[in-house]
């Protein structure tokens, strides 16, 4: 993604943050419909946007990890949902990768099963529907998975935040839906989530992950060939929890957005990128309280939101970007401790719209942009 130019100094972000944001008017940022609220299985933390059908239109897989299933929620065409199947995972799935993993021209998806130490694979039929899974040994406490085309070959691998393990694991696709489990990547103590993005524009996808242990993220350069640089370490606020990459600044370089769990007051550290292989000391900003998943919403080329979960607050803040270094707020109430989001347009209108995952309520909240 990329965006029109917008002037940001560090300075300048500090200060707007310290103010509560900026003095643009919040009438001319997008709007979202009250949420639309969905029944899933027990103890809904993750959610992804998927076209499992084939329809155009994405569907939403859950992971609940109260019931060791991902549960479907299948698109009508207008971005109201029927619940489909729930598919068995193993034990307490966190998190969800989605690819063609076999290059049948179905969607695929990938579980992080926290107390299992595995990745689960589940490949699509392309009629919303899952085979049987395939489990994979990983390191202790997988909690976030994110897949990409790694080693440049044209096939999907999978690499996997182990927080208990304090590593990363990376999972070579074979392009036939099947996976080799490689020697653990080191990463600060407890690796909490994952982000790609292509920090230093070589084509190639890296990785930058926020450890919720030692208050730090981590960015790590993909040497090409499904290999890693040594991480480079950034201070964040107390608590590094969720992590997203976008092109804030409209000059070509993705900057990445963490959130901070344990910060008082609670806040999201934004880095930006040097552009040399390097990113700037952090700029925060006030958000709601326990802030968990971060995603980027992207308005206009050069232009991106973010909308945050809080858990204490049962809400997601929508973070406006004002294009002069304030991140003014807009809250908006969803369901009972609120964890993972995606965001997709998910009625066809081309605009971003949100799907939240609330854990406490057993249920999705999905929000659909309106302007």
């Amino acid at each position: 993604m990329r965006w029109v130019p917008l002037l940001l100094s560090l300075a300048a972000a500090t200060a707007a943050a310290a103010c509560g944001g900026s003095s643009a008017s919040l009438d001319s940022m997008p709007k979202f419909r009250a949420q639309a609220v969905y029944p899933v299985a027990t103890a809904p933390v993750a959610v992804a946007a998927a076209d499992l059908e084939g329809t155009g239109k994405p569907d939403l897989v859950v992971a609940a990890n109260g019931a060791n299933v991902v549960t479907v929620l299948r698109n009508k065409g207008d971005g109201t949902f029927s619940r489909g199947k729930d598919f068995p995972t193993g034990d307490t799935p966190e998190a969800i990768a989605v690819g063609d993993f076999n290059h049948d021209g179905h969607l695929d998806i990938a579980t992080a099963n926290f107390n299992a130490y595995t990745v689960s694979v589940l490949l699509g039929d392309g009629k919303g529907g899952f085979g049987p899974k395939v489990d994979y040994r990983v390191g202790a406490g997988p909690h976030d998975i994110v897949a990409a085309d790694f080693a440049g070959n044209g096939k999907i691998d999978l690499a996997v935040a182990n927080r208990a393990g304090g590593t990363i694991s990376i999972l070579t696709g074979a392009g036939d839906g099947t996976f080799k489990v490689g020697a653990p990547i080191k990463v600060g103590p407890a690796p909490m989530s994952m982000a790609l993005g292509d920090f230093n524009n070589d084509g190639k996808a890296d990785l930058t992950v926020a450890n919720y242990v030692g208050d730090q993220i981590h960015v790590l350069y993909n040497n090409g060939d499904g290999t890693f640089a040594a991480p480079a370490a950034y201070d964040t606020g107390a608590v590094a929890y969720g992590i997203a990459t976008a092109d804030l600044t409209g000059d070509g370089f993705t900057d990445i957005v963490a959130t901070n769990i344990g910060a008082i007051p609670p806040t999201i550290s934004m880095f930006v990128n040097a552009g040399n292989t390097t990113f700037k000391p952090r700029a925060d900003f006030k958000v709601g309280a326990r802030p968990q998943a971060v995603e980027a919403l992207p308005r206009v080329p050069g232009w991106s939101d973010f909308a945050v979960t809080s858990n204490d607050e049962n809400a997601v803040y929508i973070m406006h970007n004002d294009r002069h270094g304030g991140f003014p707020s807009e809250v908006l109430p969803v369901g009972k401790s609120p964890i993972g989001l995606a965001v997709a347009d998910l009625n066809g209108d081309g605009k971003p719209d949100i799907a939240v995952a609330n854990e406490n309520s057993n249920t999705v909240s999905v929000l659909l942009a309106t302007g």
